[in-house]
């Protein structure tokens, strides 16, 4: 099955699933990306992978300097929760049927683009990262909340466990989906980690690239700039 339509397959439960199985920590991972976003002018976002819509609802919430955003995603029944779940925002807010490798918007069009848990998805990363090169804005941000792996070895051999054990079967019952949650900690296992996406941001052009772990390493923020030297990077 091809990952749009797995995801559309799971659309209905896919909050509560990532709730149960993350403990909580989601809404506490996205609120730690959207205190990356600056605060000091208007900007344009554009969130990639944006499934039901969660990070643009936190972000929106916490950052009223974001006059204008957009979401993508090629799962159309993702967007059409994250439709109704920001439909308060809609004026400032729309939504995109697409994929990260073909990012539907100009050249420069954006300040700040965003992606959680999602980039592992993409199908063709090297072009995906060009896209988002493309159409951010000169001084612009890009911040990616990821999966990742604790450096601590007993917690990195108990986070595997979680990852290869429990996850598959939560997921397969609370969604009655058996691929989707094997294919979770699939991707999780084989991204590249901490340094290997550092180097893949940095060999797309981007600079002052910064990795920040949380909650023991779990997950990682990465954030990468474009930067133009006679232009101020928005900060």
């Amino acid at each position: 099955m091809a990952v749009p339509q797995m995801f559309n397959a799971i659309s209905t439960r896919y909050d509560t699933i990532n709730r149960v199985l993350s403990l909580g920590l989601d809404r506490y991972w996205r609120s730690k990306l959207a205190q990356e976003i600056p605060t000091k002018q208007k900007l344009k976002l554009l969130d990639l992978a944006t499934g039901t819509g969660d990070l643009l609802k936190t972000v929106l919430k916490k950052r009223p300097n974001i006059y204008d955003a957009a979401g993508c995603d090629p799962a159309r029944e993702m967007l059409k929760i994250a439709t109704e779940k920001l439909s308060r925002d809609a004026h400032r807010c729309k939504f995109v049927v697409s994929s990260a490798e073909m990012i539907p918007f100009p050249d420069q069009m954006f300040d700040v683009i965003t992606t959680s848990f999602g980039i592992r998805n993409f199908s063709n990363l090297s072009q995906s990262l060009g896209e988002i090169y493309r159409t951010l804005n000169w001084g612009g941000r890009l911040i990616i909340l990821e999966f990742s792996h604790p450096s601590n070895k007993m917690l990195r051999s108990m986070h595997r466990w979680y990852l290869n054990t429990i996850v598959p079967r939560v997921g397969k019952l609370l969604s009655g989906h058996k691929e989707a949650y094997h294919y979770l900690s699939q991707t999780i296992e084989s991204f590249p980690q901490g340094e290997g996406v550092a180097k893949l941001l940095k060999e797309a052009g981007f600079t002052h690239v910064i990795i920040k772990p949380l909650s023991f390493g779990i997950v990682s923020l990465y954030i990468g700039e474009k930067i133009d030297e006679s232009i101020n990077s928005v900060s």
